[in-house]
């Protein structure tokens, strides 16, 4: 079942007898698309080589590595989509949530459905508070501001040649994700001028990507906004 409030979307399901003897979730379509807003879609199945990937656990902030793979099953049936490394902290019977928040992925496990989302709502990361993970900081960010930035751009990448086509969201818009071009941890205001509408792709490059392209995609966001770049 797919769900969003704010900034905040998810899905979840019921771990079975299924997953762990598979040692995998075997993630539903709903939780397929709260992957895809991330811009993860399931690695080709077979070859047994697959990315690690960085996520957290929503209770405490832990990082936690996964991957997230197409399992082959056989020729007339299609790969079987499926998020590895997670087991051995799951029981059958309790509820997986899958969580994008437009910064990274969140794994929740809850007793009950409704023991999610956390309240009050400003314990949820990172949309609504600041938290310690991993030597980094996550920041509160002004809901308005980037509302206001999505439809300046008419909620399309404004990374210049940026191709990507974007998909609807639950609420009929087109996804994309709200970037600090000056980061808040380093002072960056949480202001329209200092924000750009990025598709996922664009987005996790601007964070993710070598240091070089990182000053590169920055200063052309800059120059984008009217702002110098030397």
């Amino acid at each position: 079942m797919y769900q969003s409030i704010g900034n905040i979307h998810f899905a979840f399901k019921k771990i079975t007898r299924n997953d762990m003897n598979k040692n995998a979730v075997c993630v539903t379509v709903d939780q397929q698309a709260v992957l895809r807003m991330a811009g993860l879609e399931p690695e080709g199945g077979g070859t047994g080589c697959y990315t690690v990937r960085a996520g957290y656990w929503g209770e405490n902030g832990e990082p936690v590595t996964f991957t997230y793979y197409g399992s082959e099953r056989n020729s007339i049936r299609r790969a079987e989509p499926r998020i590895g490394r997670l087991t051995n902290r799951l029981t059958i019977g309790i509820y997986f949530f899958v969580v994008w928040d437009g910064y990274g992925i969140t794994f929740h496990r809850c007793e009950h459905t409704d023991d999610f989302p956390p309240t009050p709502l400003p314990n949820l990361p990172p949309a609504f508070q600041p938290i310690r993970v991993a030597g980094y900081s996550r920041w509160k960010r002004d809901t308005e501001v980037m509302v206001a930035a999505k439809e300046r751009a008419g909620y399309r990448c404004e990374y210049p040649g940026c191709t990507w086509r974007p998909f609807r969201d639950a609420a009929g818009y087109s996804y994309v994700e709200t970037h600090h071009i000056v980061p808040l941890a380093v002072g960056g205001p949480d202001s329209l001028e200092n924000c750009a509408a990025l598709c996922p792709g664009c987005h996790r490059r601007a964070h993710l990507s070598s240091p070089e392209e990182q000053i590169e995609m920055k200063q052309t966001l800059l120059a984008l906004r009217g702002f110098p770049t030397a």
